[in-house]
């Protein structure tokens, strides 16, 4: 080896997109080492979220910390612009919201806080004993969306949303609530993602389960899937449980399975691999789980096809707006302070209740 060809070695850096694939991404700051050497648009991302954490790091909102939004604005996530500015831009069209917000709930811890606490404020005043059913429907084993012959998650969300309309048709319930889950497993050494449905049912008896499964393997059957269907359904344990439940939004966990694959991954000399997997999922994400919806741009005067999520909420029966017997209140009512405050105080009392009663279970002597 010459001496040029020596101190041309020496001079070899790699490439920003191989340093950010070599990177522990929750651990990206602007005072991380390699940040100088990461593509611009990163640069931006991770800075522009480490801002918004500074801002309201001390809230609720932000309770699981910042990893989950680097993870998926460094991964392609294709709407992580609008996570970043989630919060951080004032809103000049509504007085009631200060910032702008961007309704991200799969992945924005403000926005899947928020959304939990209005679903409590539109159904708390609905709660009857012995007239709610929790029902999960889920798979028996996740899918693998790096895999070609795995069954797609926007396939297996469909057909059990389908499942739900048909149970709601056949009269199997009064009303439901639902909201469309994705539980990452893991990301490596294979990507795994559980796809499910939590729905609370408004029964005016108790619920079929046969006729359930019956119908849930229709709609599997009907569309070929491959993935086995997993069952819970029980009622609702109490008052202080449906609460519970009714605030039960929260956004896709990350960093469990991102950061216990990246060691292991490290470990094994695999991270090439494990970081392929992050970008295979969210690759997944942006092709099952968008819709694109036509919305008129004043400033272009034109139509546009704009990305969105799939619509991740269903309501039916008497739990839809529309229905004859509505058990949600309005939005109008829903912000009313007055209506605010009474559903905290109810949300206190009944967990006051439901801690009682345990201690009282406690405290009873075993036989």
């Amino acid at each position: 080896m010459t001496k040029g060809e020596r101190n041309a070695e020496n001079h070899w850096q790699p490439s920003s997109e191989l340093v950010l694939s070599t990177q522990y991404h929750p651990a990206i700051s602007p005072d991380h080492p390699a940040y100088a050497k990461l593509p611009a648009e990163q640069q931006a991302l991770a800075k522009a979220m480490h801002k918004q954490y500074e801002r309201w790091s001390h809230k609720l909102y932000f309770k699981r910390g910042l990893s989950d939004r680097l993870i998926a604005a460094l991964n392609g996530y294709y709407f992580a612009d609008k996570l970043s500015d989630c919060m951080m831009i004032r809103n000049l069209y509504a007085e009631h919201v200060p910032f702008n917000r961007c309704r991200l709930d799969w992945f924005c811890e403000f926005c899947a806080y928020l959304k939990g606490q209005d679903m409590l404020k539109k159904y708390a005043g609905a709660w009857e004993p012995n007239g709610w059913y929790e029902m999960v429907l889920s798979l028996a084993v996740g899918v693998c969306p790096a895999a070609p012959e795995h069954n797609y998650m926007r396939d297996v969300l469909d057909a059990m949303a389908a499942a739900v309309k048909r149970l709601q048709k056949k009269k199997h319930m009064l009303g439901h609530i639902g909201w469309l889950e994705l539980k990452v497993h893991q990301f490596y050494p294979n990507l795994i993602v559980t796809p499910h449905i939590h729905i609370l049912l408004r029964c005016g008896c108790p619920p079929d389960r046969d006729a359930f499964a019956v119908i849930i393997a229709g709609e599997w059957t009907n569309r070929k899937l491959r993935a086995v269907p997993d069952l819970f359904l029980e009622p609702v344990k109490s008052e202080a449980h449906f609460y519970e439940l009714l605030a039960y939004i929260k956004p896709v966990d990350l960093f469990g399975p991102y950061d216990s694959g990246y060691h292991a991954a490290r470990a094994a000399g695999k991270l090439d691999q494990f970081h392929q997997d992050v970008r295979e999922f969210f690759l997944a994400l942006n092709e099952e789980t968008r819709d694109f919806q036509e919305r008129y741009i004043k400033k272009k005067r034109k139509h546009v096809l704009m990305p969105v999520t799939m619509r991740r909420f269903l309501y039916g029966g008497w739990c839809h707006g529309s229905s004859g017997h509505p058990l949600g209140l309005k939005e109008a009512v829903r912000r009313t302070k007055g209506h605010q405050d009474a559903v905290r105080a109810k949300v206190e009392l009944a967990r006051e209740v439901e801690e009682q009663s345990r201690e009282e279970d406690e405290s009873q002597p075993v036989e």
